[in-house]
């Protein structure tokens, strides 16, 4: 065999082509198989002078009657020649990249750039294109052989490579979408696409991957960025997920969506983390990413630490059934995975299905639906705390406040006036801190109002503005760890407030503390010039104080209200 490299131009193969001095072998060779958008697409190559790939001829020498005939037969590259042919006889127009995008589908640089060719046929081509058309020069090997069975194994030979999967196709398309379905799907044979652990570890991963990984990436993608979960399901078959990844040329890989996409796909991982049981098929990983959003906003986590059990369970059932060909696991779920189940109605019919049997086992806590406080129920417990932040105990501007669930939303917490409390932006307890700060309030709550620490409703009564003991007289106190505060008053026969020696007093004071409350900031200084209060902040004597208020603002450093702080206690505690 001899392999001569050459090239042609395509007016020329072209003329070839008309003089029938091109053949095909009709024994090995398709017919005319592309279709008309296919060769207008590689017409359009060559108009913007994309290399066109080896077009293989076998140079074939007969003696016919005494007459020598010349002839190329063409091995490989047919599909192309007919293309050139055809639009060099009229019979095709080129696409318009920007009024054919529905069925061009060209990616947006390609529409941003000025296309003199669009919609023309040879003879309506600009002059100057119609030239570079004519004369692009196309690579071609001739084969000379006098052994007709060498020119069909290399015919075979050519075949024989795999052709591209629709998936490794898209890999190569541009746009924002590919890049993402990359990232998260995973390319091993590119470093820089490692792909996210949910494909990775968790799903079933087939040997001789060719992107089936990032098919499955891209069709859970679909369902979970159009919501399906709300009603829009949508078919997730080849064509669909090639008409998705077009539409979404200018994809933003960085929106919320895709934080929330990572996020759910994290905590999954996190979910099956040391799982033992067999990694997740294609169906399953689909209904699971989608049951997980969905619990994330309306459950509290409680349902986190029964997630296995319940997948396990469904999974049990499920194999029974399909053992069985009968039951509902198997009507209902199982049957759908086998016949259509791309299609929107399926899926819909099997995750309809798959969630209602796992919330039957996870039973999982609702959240209150009403999150936020509103205007009303902010203005009441503003003044119900005397403006005061719970955390840090000092005045809160409006401006300033945030309502705290004490026992917070995610876990079930409810938005009620009970469960909220005034703190300030900066003091707003989050993560562990609010966990760590309930423990706290409740302790002090316990210790406040115990019986064994505290007088019961009928151990004391109200007369006008004065509260009177039932059974002798009343101590009050104010205690705050965090500021070293320990201070204990009585009401004494003309109804003053009398702090009594070695009561502790804060030993800082808010910034605003001076402008909020100047009384008892005068008050303070004037008690530790005159050693009534002592280097270690301790009362060195008793003292009176005509207003409740001033006192409890002397004692904690900012703006209080002493109706509020100070506390009743009984005298045993005291002692």
């Amino acid at each position: 065999m001899e392999l001569i490299s050459d090239k042609i131009k395509v007016k020329d193969i072209l003329e070839w082509k008309k003089g029938n001095i091109l053949r095909v072998n009709p024994e090995y060779q398709r017919g005319a198989v592309w279709k008309e958008a296919q060769q207008k697409k590689l017409v359009d190559s060559v108009m913007r002078g994309y290399p066109l790939p080896l077009i293989y001829l076998h140079h074939k020498k007969q003696t016919i009657g005494g007459i020598t005939r010349e002839d190329f037969e063409i091995i490989d590259g047919q599909q192309r020649i007919n293309a050139l042919y055809y639009f060099g006889e009229g019979a095709i127009k080129l696409f318009d990249p920007v009024k054919d995008d529905k069925e061009a589908r060209f990616p947006q640089f390609i529409k941003d750039m000025p296309c003199p060719w669009a919609s023309c046929n040879y003879d309506t081509l600009p002059e100057d294109f119609r030239g570079k058309f004519d004369n692009t020069e196309i690579f071609i090997v001739k084969i000379t052989t006098h052994n007709e069975d060498e020119a069909r194994d290399l015919f075979i030979r050519l075949q024989a490579g795999l052709p591209l999967n629709a998936q490794e196709k898209r890999d190569a398309w541009p746009g924002g979408f590919t890049e993402f379905v990359l990232k998260y799907g995973g390319k091993r044979e590119l470093v820089r696409y490692p792909g996210h652990d949910f494909f990775r570890k968790v799903v079933l991963n087939p040997s001789g991957d060719r992107g089936e990984i990032r098919t499955l990436c891209a069709q859970i993608a679909m369902l979970f960025l159009q919501e399906a979960t709300k009603g829009n399901w949508m078919n997730i078959g080849t064509k669909p997920v090639d008409d998705y990844y077009y539409q979404n040329l200018s994809f933003n890989i960085y929106s919320e969506s895709v934080k929330r996409f990572a996020k759910v796909l994290d905590i999954v991982v996190s979910l099956f983390n040391g799982y033992k049981g067999p990694k997740l098929k294609v169906h399953e990983a689909i209904h699971v990413v989608l049951l997980v959003d969905s619990l994330i906003d309306e459950y509290t986590p409680s349902w986190e630490k029964d997630f296995i059990n319940a997948f396990d369970t469904f999974r049990h059932k499920s194999a029974i059934d399909k053992k069985a060909k009968d039951g509902e696991y198997w009507l209902k779920y199982g049957a759908l995975t086998m016949t259509q189940a791309a299609g929107a109605s399926t899926i819909q019919a099997r995750h309809d299905f798959f969630s209602r049997k796992m919330l039957e086992t996870l039973q999982p806590i609702k959240k209150d639906s009403n999150r936020i406080y509103g205007l009303l129920e902010r203005e009441i417990l503003y003044f119900q705390y005397r403006k005061q932040c719970v955390v840090c105990d000092e005045e809160i501007n409006w401006e300033d406040l945030e309502i705290h669930h004490m026992d917070e939303h995610q876990h079930g917490g409810q938005t009620t006036l009970e469960n909220g409390v005034p703190v300030h932006k900066k003091c707003h307890p989050k993560g562990q801190a609010a966990i760590n700060f309930l423990k706290e309030w409740k302790a002090e709550k316990e210790k406040a109002f115990t019986n064994n620490s505290t007088f019961a409703p009928d151990d004391f009564t109200v007369e006008g503005t004065t509260l009177s003991a039932n059974n002798g007289s009343i101590k009050y106190k104010i205690e705050s760890s965090k500021k070293g505060v320990l201070a204990v008053a009585v009401v004494n026969e003309n109804g003053k407030l009398v702090i009594l020696k070695g009561s502790t007093i804060a030993s800082q004071v808010s910034d605003n503390f001076d402008a909020n409350a100047l009384a008892p900031s005068k008050r303070r200084k004037s008690l530790i010039e005159d050693g009534s209060i002592d280097e270690n902040y301790t009362f060195t004597r008793d003292v009176i104080f005509n207003s409740k208020s001033n006192a409890a603002s002397l004692v904690l450093g900012h703006s209080a209200n002493g109706n509020f702080f100070w506390v009743p206690v009984r005298e045993d505690i005291i002692k």
